[in-house]
C-alpha cells in the first residue's frame, strides 16, 4: 500500500479495513495506534472498560434525574399546587438546562478533558438532589439538569477515543442502554420509594448514587487525552498531528499524571463556542443525526409526560409504583435492542466492507434505521413502550455510530450542536405538551406524534443515495474545521 495520505484518496469516513497480502488479508484497525502505551487505543480491556463505564454509569444517574418528575406528581399537587401545565413547563426547563449547561461547558472540554467535569458536575448532581426536596420543583431540577449536561459528551469522546470503528456500534449501544436503563429502570424503583418514603426521598436516594460514581471517578478515571508529540518538520510542510507523524514515547504516564484532575492544552476555545452551529448546517451527516436524535428522545419525552397525565384519575388511578412500572415494557424492549442490534451494526460493516474491496463506508450502517424509524411509529401510535424502546436503540444506534464514523476529527463541536438541538426538541415538546393534549385529547395527539416519528425516515434513505458524494464535497471544509481541534486522528 502506498504511505500517501489516504485522505486525498478516499473522502471522509471512507476507510480500508482490510490490507491484501498475496492471498491472504490482514484486517486493519482504524484508527491506526501509535506505539505508544499512553495511547488510549493501546490500553487493557480493563483499562478501558473501567473509564467506559463510569462514564456511562454517570449518564444513568444523569436520566434517571430527568425522567423521574413524573412519579412525584401527585405529591406535587398536594404539596406544592403544582398544576399538570406547570410540571410541563418546569419539566421543560429540565430541558432548557441541559441545553445552557451544554453551551457553558462542552466547549471548554477539548481545552481540559473530562475528568474536572464528570468530578465538578457529579458533587453538582449530589448538591442539586438534595435540594429537590427542599425547595421550588421548577428552580431545582433546572439547575440539576445543568449539572448533567456535559454525561452524554463525555461518553460518546470516550468511544471515539478507546475504540476503533468496528467496535463503535457495540459502544454506542451501551451506552444507550444506559441512557434508556436511567429512563425506564429509575422511574421503576422510585415508583417503590414514593410510595413507602415519599416524593422527596425518592431525591435524597438518588443522591446517593452520584456521589459514589464522585468518589469512584476521583479514583479510578484515567485521563483519556492523548496528544501526540509530532515530529520536527518545516512550516511549509507543518500540519496537524496524527497518529502516524508521532514518535513513539515507550516509558508509561506515572499514576499521578494519569489520574490527574485537569490535563490543560494550549488549544484556544473561542471557536467552540460558534464552530458547533456552523458545523450544524455545513454537514448533512451531522444535521442527521441532530434531527434523528432530538425527534426520538423529544417523543420519548412525550411519552413519559403523558403517564402522569391520565393514569392518575378514573378510571385507572395508579400509584406512583404502578406509573413506574409503566417503563417495565420499554426496558425489555431496550434491553433486547441492545443484545441484538449493535453487534449486528458492527458485524454487517466488517461483511459489507469485504464485500466493497474492503473499503468500508459509514453509509453502509444506515440501512438499519429504516425498520428502526418504522417500529418508533408503530410503538408511538398503539403507545407501546417495548416497540418504542427497541426502535429507539436501533435508530440512536445508527445515528450515534454514523456520526463519529463520517467525521471522528470534529466530533466535539458535532456534539455540541446534536445534544443542543436535542434539548432544543424536548423543550419545546415539554412546553406545547399540554396545550396539544388539551386541544387534540391524548388518543389523537400520539396517532400525530406516531406519523411526525415516521417523517425522518427519509434522512438515511437520502444518505444513502448521497452521503458519499456530501462527504466528497465537504472534505476541504472537514479538515479546515478539523485543523482546529486539539489532535486529529488519521484512520
Amino acid at each position: 500500500m502506498s504511505n500517501s495520505d489516504p485522505n486525498d484518496v478516499f473522502p471522509p469516513g471512507t476507510i480500508k479495513l482490510e490490507e491484501r497480502q498475496g492471498v491472504e488479508s490482514e484486517f486493519k484497525l482504524s484508527p491506526t495506534p501509535s506505539d505508544d502505551p499512553d495511547d488510549p487505543l493501546n490500553w487493557s480491556p480493563l483499562r478501558k472498560a473501567v473509564n467506559f463505564g463510569l462514564t456511562c454509569s454517570y449518564v444513568l444517574f444523569t436520566l434517571v434525574l430527568v425522567d423521574i418528575n413524573s412519579l412525584a406528581y401527585r405529591g406535587y399537587m398536594s404539596e406544592l399546587g403544582l398544576t399538570y401545565a406547570t410540571f410541563n413547563q418546569a419539566s421543560g426547563s429540565n430541558f432548557a438546562g441541559l441545553a445552557i449547561g451544554w453551551l457553558l461547558f462542552i466547549p471548554c472540554v477539548p481545552k481540559f478533558w473530562p475528568s474536572p467535569y464528570l468530578l465538578a458536575q457529579c458533587d453538582c448532581a449530589v448538591g442539586m438532589c438534595y435540594l429537590v426536596g427542599k425547595l421550588s420543583q421548577g428552580w431545582r431540577t433546572h439547575w440539576c439538569q445543568s449539572a448533567g449536561s456535559v454525561s452524554e459528551a463525555v461518553v460518546m469522546i470516550t468511544i471515539v477515543d478507546l475504540f476503533f470503528v468496528h467496535q463503535h456500534a457495540r459502544m454506542n449501544g451501551i451506552f444507550l442502554f444506559m441512557q434508556s436503563l436511567g429512563s425506564t429502570g429509575g422511574p421503576i424503583a422510585a415508583g417503590y420509594i414514593v410510595v413507602s418514603m415519599g416524593w422527596r426521598w425518592m431525591w435524597w436516594m438518588i443522591a446517593i448514587f452520584p456521589g459514589v460514581n464522585l468518589i469512584l471517578v476521583l479514583f479510578f478515571f484515567v485521563e483519556p487525552k492523548y496528544i501526540p508529540l509530532v515530529k520536527v518538520a518545516t512550516p511549509s510542510t507543518l500540519r496537524v498531528a496524527t497518529r502516524s507523524t508521532v514518535d513513539a514515547r515507550h516509558s508509561r504516564k506515572t499514576v499521578r499524571q494519569r489520574l490527574a484532575f485537569v490535563t490543560k492544552t494550549d488549544m484556544p476555545i473561542v471557536q467552540h463556542f460558534y464552530q458547533p452551529l456552523l458545523i450544524l448546517f455545513s454537514f448533512p451527516a451531522v444535521a442527521y443525526t441532530a434531527i434523528t436524535y432530538g425527534t426520538i428522545l423529544a417523543w420519548f419525552s412525550a411519552n413519559t409526560s403523558s403517564s402522569s397525565y391520565f393514569v392518575l384519575d378514573d378510571p385507572y388511578e395508579f400509584s406512583a409504583s404502578a406509573i413506574g412500572l409503566l417503563h417495565l415494557g420499554g426496558f425489555l424492549g431496550t434491553f433486547i435492542a441492545t443484545l441484538t442490534v449493535p453487534a449486528q451494526n458492527d458485524s454487517f460493516i466488517v461483511r459489507a466492507a469485504k464485500k466493497n474491496g474492503r473499503v468500508f463506508e459509514p453509509d453502509m450502517r444506515l440501512w438499519m434505521s429504516i425498520p428502526g424509524a418504522l417500529l418508533n411509529c408503530a410503538g408511538l401510535f398503539i403507545y407501546g413502550q417495548g416497540i418504542y424502546g427497541f426502535g429507539f436503540i436501533t435508530t440512536a444506534d445508527v445515528a450515534l455510530t454514523y456520526l463519529p464514523d463520517c467525521y471522528p476529527d470534529i466530533l466535539g463541536d458535532a456534539l455540541n450542536s446534536i445534544v443542543f438541538v436535542r434539548n432544543g426538541f424536548a423543550m419545546v415538546v415539554r412546553f406545547a405538551f399540554t396545550p396539544w393534549v388539551t386541544g387534540m385529547g391524548i388518543q389523537n395527539s400520539f396517532i400525530l406524534i406516531s406519523m411526525l416519528a415516521l417523517l425522518p425516515v427519509t434522512l438515511p434513505i437520502l444518505l444513502m443515495i448521497y452521503g458519499k458524494r456530501a462527504r466528497s464535497s465537504t472534505a476541504d471544509k472537514y479538515w479546515k474545521y478539523a485543523a482546529r481541534q486539539p489532535v486529529h486522528r488519521k484512520a
